[in-house]
């Protein structure tokens, strides 16, 4: 599981590098500095929303799988509302104090990027979740798989959104690249939720064999 996860990690990684080489020819050295300066504040946000969670999830899951299904299936539901509640709160308020928090930051033209980027705190927080599970399980393919795409995804509609919209200006541009990264995630959950869903029919279909 580990030598799976490292092997997306540096795929997911070498995907991220490549990106920033043409999105910093699109956004320029003040469009960049924008856009980095939002991702700050969505990382703490996103750690306090599920880490802790995550890791909590991942030991009661590793506990229990394939033992008591009842417990199982409590835990990642308890996890996946608590995450999904914090990530609510939080991203509410990253809408809601988007200019005071640009201001702080000493940048009010990226506002708009922490409005474009709250629904991809909530979605990451969820994804956080349902890899927790299958780690906890002991199956690291999706969320292998998932990282992969998540950042080709990102990607491709990050460049294609921030320069369909950089002759609106900078700060257009920057939110597309934001965007881009909303889009990704939701990219990302769907492609873990056909994996739970998925591998609960199977898990379903041998009980009732049993």
């Amino acid at each position: 599981g580990a030598v799976v996860l490292t092997f997306a990690g540096i795929i997911a990684k070498a995907v991220g590098a490549v990106y920033k080489i043409p999105l910093t020819n699109i956004l320029g050295s003040a469009g960049i500095g924008i856009y980095y300066l939002i991702f700050p504040i969505f990382s703490i946000l996103l750690v306090i929303c599920s880490s802790g969670v995550s890791i909590a999830l991942i030991k009661c899951i590793s506990g229990v799988a394939g033992v008591d299904s009842k417990s199982e299936n409590m835990y990642f539901i308890s996890a996946l509302v608590l995450s999904t509640i914090l990530s609510l709160i939080f991203a509410t308020i990253m809408i809601c104090f988007c200019k005071e928090i640009s201001e702080a930051q000493g940048n009010i033209n990226g506002y708009l990027g922490y409005v474009f980027i709250a629904p991809a705190l909530v979605i990451a927080s969820i994804i956080a979740i349902i890899r927790a599970y299958f780690q906890g399980i002991e199956n690291m393919i999706p969320t292998s798989v998932s990282i992969i795409i998540e950042q080709v995804a990102k990607t491709i509609a990050g460049l294609v959104l921030a320069k369909a919209l950089y002759g609106f200006g900078i700060e257009y541009a920057v939110l597309g690249a934001v965007a881009g990264v909303s889009i990704s995630e939701l990219v990302a959950l769907v492609i873990m939720i056909i994996n739970y869903v998925t591998y609960q029919k199977r898990l379903g279909q041998f009980r009732y064999v049993m």
